[in-house]
């Protein structure tokens, strides 16, 4: 890999998570004192040592991350007689188990574990990014660009909580860099890996297997590999049957959310006009998001490239087809195709810097949004 673009790649990294953990330092230091002309909240902003450490933990430790942290600690939630699905059963074992074989069973070293594994695996996840691009045959120039791109996201504040973000991107993205160099029992139990850690990396098999029509390749016995992919599902679908009795329990327990367990493509729009914004819902966003990820797929299709035109595709219409578009821009946020395909459209200087201020505002706001506990801003 040239320096230049290993310099991108720290300079990304860097710049990116720099500036999120300022925002969040500052925004969990924030007082409200009290309201002055009954509408105003008197605040005050006070950096104390002491008070650093243990805001900050309590501020992260909010949403899914509480979920991994009890399934670390104390494993999955059993049945109880009220036959209702349980909040854990929705969330894959690998990112708990990883941080509970590293021994982050406590709060304390938990929080400092999970943050340093998923920063890590950042940081691991871009130069796999960067790497799969240049072996596909992408310039330099696009390969930064979709780095940064990725690093700006307005939701990429959560590749450096203690969620699956991370670890997933540097999965598929191994998992396809391994593909390409046709490194097969890498790219399956990398796949597969992938696979128990969101639900969604059962895509990389469709993906994966269409990689050498993609390129032209001759068709090997190694890529029985891939089939280990469909195994981390299979791994957790076979757990939970054994302790809860219903195989499909992941699926169920997302009714918890607003989804739905069964397939159905509605949007999340009111019948009264369009919704900016829902609990637990930046619905624009993520309609954007949503809209982004089916254009990308269809520009890869056009260009034949078959491989990241499946991947796309189905990590957009897998979560839709829940008829609910919460959480779309983090689906958006591992789908690392997509980012080449943003920085094709961003080739000309005025539509990358259109694009790099869009994401910067964006994720500037989100991340100042989540300190507050806007509950938006944590979904």
């Amino acid at each position: 890999m040239p320096r230049r673009t290993v310099f991108s790649v720290l300079g990304a990294f860097a710049v990116s998570r720099i500036a999120i953990v300022v925002l969040l330092i500052i925004g969990s230091q924030i007082t409200f004192v009290a309201k002055d002309y009954k509408t105003v909240w008197r605040t005050e902003v006070s950096l104390v040592g002491g008070r650093v450490w243990p805001e900050m933990l309590r501020m992260m430790m909010i949403g899914d991350a509480w979920f991994y942290r009890q399934i670390a600690a104390t494993g999955y939630e059993l049945p109880t007689g009220d036959a209702k699905p349980k909040n854990t059963w929705a969330f894959f074992p690998c990112y708990p188990l990883l941080l509970k074989m590293l021994g982050g069973t406590s709060d304390r070293w938990y929080w400092i574990l999970s943050v340093v594994v998923s920063n890590g695996a950042l940081l691991g996840a871009l130069f796999a990014v960067a790497a799969a691009g240049r072996a596909m045959g992408a310039s330099d120039d696009d390969v930064e660009r979709a780095v940064w791109y990725i690093s700006l996201f307005p939701t990429s504040y959560f590749f450096s909580l203690p969620m699956t973000e991370s670890l997933f991107l540097l999965l598929s993205a191994g998992a396809f860099l391994a593909a390409i160099r046709q490194r097969w029992p890498v790219a399956g139990i990398l796949g597969g890996l992938a696979a128990a850690t969101r639900v969604i990396g059962i895509c990389l098999l469709p993906a994966l297997l269409l990689l050498p029509l993609q390129r032209r390749q001759r068709i090997s016995t190694q890529q029985l590999w891939l089939f280990a992919i469909p195994l981390g599902v299979l791994a957790f679908v076979a757990y939970l049957y054994i302790h809860t009795g219903d195989p499909l329990a992941f699926v169920h327990a997302q009714t918890l959310w607003g989804r739905s367990s069964a397939p159905r493509f509605a949007m999340s729009f009111p019948g009264s006009g369009l919704a900016v914004s829902k609990p637990w819902n930046f619905v624009a966003l993520n309609a954007v998001a949503a809209v982004l990820m089916i254009a990308a797929g269809v520009w890869f299709l056009i260009r034949r490239q078959w491989s990241y035109a499946a991947y796309t595709l189905m990590s957009a219409l897998v979560p839709v087809s829940s008829g609910s578009l919460q959480s779309m821009a983090r689906y958006a946020l591992v789908d690392f195709p997509l980012f080449y395909f943003l920085a094709a459209v961003g080739r000309t200087p005025p539509r990358d810097r259109t694009i790099t201020a869009t994401f910067v505002i964006l994720l500037g706001w989100l991340v100042a949004l989540f300190t507050l506990r806007v509950d938006f801003a944590l979904a």
